[in-house]
């Protein structure tokens, strides 16, 4: 399961509109990204970019904690935040280790 069906799977809900143009946008980007649900710190999607950034399958990546992925301090602080509900907008300029590629 990959794609705009895992990420419907994941949200239990039956795909809409929304979803589908959701799934469009992630996937045109043209950089590794993901969407995290914030009330569970879980990845619930992942572009193609992200899965050859982190040397992973979009299987792996779905339900991973979002801390597990970028874990500078300043990112982890945010999500500590998060869960204390303060979302305020995160600038971060974070390295991301890869498994076959080192830092990027």
């Amino acid at each position: 399961m990959g794609g705009l069906d895992s990420f419907v799977a994941l949200q239990g809900q039956p795909a809409s509109p929304g979803h589908e143009l959701l799934h469009g946008l992630l996937q045109g980007l043209p950089h590794a990204a993901w969407i995290v649900d914030l009330a569970t710190a879980t990845v619930v999607a992942v572009n193609a970019q992200a899965t050859t950034l982190f040397g992973r399958p979009t299987d792996s990546l779905l339900g991973a904690a979002a801390e597990d992925l970028l874990a500078s301090p300043e990112d982890l602080a945010w999500w500590d935040a998060a869960r204390r509900g303060d979302t305020a907008p995160l600038h971060s300029d974070t390295l991301v280790s890869t498994r076959d590629n080192g830092p990027r």
